[in-house]
């Protein structure tokens, strides 16, 4: 397939390079004929004179008449060879159109049939084993290279996932330091308000009991006093009945003897 495609490629580039050549060939001869042309037309218009002339110059002698029409003949044949010589011209143009034009349809047939044979010859070769075994094998090597980039996309965002779950971890556990620290500092100010209530308690305890002692102290003083008066008031009264008791008993005894006397 590859040779056919090369070969036609290069019929067509030397078939393009042949044309070019006789155009360039063709134009050439046209710039030559032309050049020619101008030149024999400048120098009869030096050398023919003018009418006016002619006529004035009907008594001229037979030789100058017979090279006037020698010359006039010449000029008749060079403008007959200048018209076949354009003719001709004319007619080569047409035949190397002609031949372009057969030439691009024969490039045309030569590039459809090509095209015709390659793909008969394409048609064909899909049709082999080898060909078949090709496909399969870049049919796998293509499903291995989409499982390799699918198990590499796959094995990214695994990759990402545990990234974030990391992070998300980290800041978690960030979050629970965090929350840990204030439950601690907040046990803290908890405790230590405990501890100043209950010294609080405790002082205004001691005060109540240091009150309460003073004042059983105070009322015990208070009762040791009222029974040591009392005590004192009683000894005193004993004293004072004693004495009573005493008077008493002489004077009896003194009755007593007095009656017995009698």
């Amino acid at each position: 397939m590859g040779r056919s495609r090369s070969r036609s490629g290069s019929y067509r580039r030397r078939r393009r390079d042949d044309r070019r050549e006789r155009r360039n060939r063709s134009r050439s001869r046209s710039d030559s004929t032309g050049r020619r042309r101008r030149k024999r037309r400048s120098r009869s218009r030096e050398i023919t004179p003018p009418m006016r002339d002619r006529e004035r110059s009907s008594s001229l002698s037979p030789a100058t008449a017979v090279a006037l029409r020698k010359r006039a003949k010449e000029e008749k044949e060079q403008a007959k060879r200048e018209k076949a010589g354009l003719e001709e011209e004319k007619r080569l143009k047409q035949k190397e159109m002609e031949q372009e034009l057969i030439e691009e349809e024969a490039a045309k047939l030569i590039s459809k049939e090509i095209k015709k044979r390659v793909t008969a010859e394409v048609e064909k070769y899909i049709e082999t084993p080898e060909f078949k075994q090709q496909v399969e094998e870049q049919k796998k090597r293509e499903r291995e290279r989409m499982l390799a980039k699918i198990q590499g996309e796959i094995e990214e965002e695994r990759e990402r996932l545990l990234a974030e779950e990391r992070v998300k971890v980290a800041r978690e556990l960030k979050e629970k330091r965090r929350l840990e620290a204030i439950m601690r500092e907040n046990q803290a100010k908890v405790e230590e308000q405990r501890r100043r209530e209950l010294e609080a308690k405790q002082q205004a305890d001691a005060a109540r009991l240091a009150e309460v002692q003073r004042r059983q102290k105070q009322e015990e003083e208070e009762e040791r006093r009222r029974l040591e008066e009392q005590k004192k008031i009683k000894e005193e009264q004993a004293k004072l009945l004693n004495k009573t008791g005493d008077r008493s008993a002489v004077s009896f005894g003194f009755g007593m003897k007095k009656k017995s006397a009698f």
